[in-house]
């Protein structure tokens, strides 16, 4: 007969945070790799670079900034969501509780200017730091007057969206088993199917979310390179019109 310890909690909040650390980490060495394949295609037009050499070289070099990303940069976009839905949510009220949003804002912006996904790019191109390559990408793009493209890009939601429908569906397909084999287990195989496949198209969808960013990144180093077409231009226009 099991019995439980009141650090039963914790010990399963630790393998959970655990798990969606590695799983940051192996989504991320896969954004790095890729990325830093599609950086050089849309910045040098150069194709038919060998992919098992991008991994090769990304786990040998750059591990240490794809680990120390993968911890901060998901609290940091965490913190910076927060922030944009207290600033939206308090517009032009006064009230104490929105007086906040603000300083929340400014905070978020400089957080992110110190840990993003888009300095990934050029974590596996330069073999820069993280913080580093999302201090200058981010720099780069407030050069650029790209922030505004950044922060209405949907890329990273679509991917969430994905991940979850993923999930949703693997939980119900390993929750309709187990209750045909044994009802008593339905509860934790379906938390497990769903997590097992929300992480699995989080990483599956890492592919085009790294060609978005070294899209992104390719531009804000070079506005004129005509490979990159005029996607971006025509955007920040429509974004800045009155």
């Amino acid at each position: 007969m099991s019995h439980r310890t009141r650090f039963d909690a914790l010990y399963i909040t630790f393998l959970l945070l655990s798990l969606y650390w590695i799983m940051h980490v192996i989504r991320n060495m896969i954004h790095v790799a890729v990325s830093h394949i599609a950086y050089i295609h849309f910045t040098y037009g150069i194709t038919g670079f060998n992919a098992a050499q991008a991994f090769i070289k990304v786990y040998r070099r750059s591990m240490g900034s794809i680990c120390c990303g993968s911890l901060l940069a998901p609290a940091i976009i965490v913190f910076r969501c927060m922030a944009r839905t207290l600033k939206l949510l308090a517009g032009d009220n006064d009230e104490f509780m929105f007086s906040c949003a603000s300083c929340y804002m400014i905070i978020s912006d400089k957080l992110v200017a110190c840990g993003n996904r888009w300095g990934y790019v050029h974590v596996g191109t330069h073999q820069r730091s993280f913080f580093k390559a999302s201090q200058y990408a981010w720099g780069k793009f407030v050069e650029t007057g790209m922030v505004n493209v950044i922060d209405t890009d949907l890329t990273s939601s679509f991917c969430f969206i994905c991940g979850v429908t993923g999930g949703m569906i693997s939980a119900l397909l390993g929750g309709i088993w187990t209750t045909i084999v044994d009802k008593s287990y339905t509860a934790t195989i379906s938390i497990n199917a769903f997590l097992i496949g929300y992480f699995m198209i989080r990483v599956t969808m890492a592919l085009p979310q790294a060609c978005v960013s070294a899209y992104y990144v390719a531009y804000s180093d070079n506005p004129h390179n005509p490979r990159l077409h005029n996607f971006i231009p025509g955007r920040i226009r429509e974004l800045n019109a009155p």
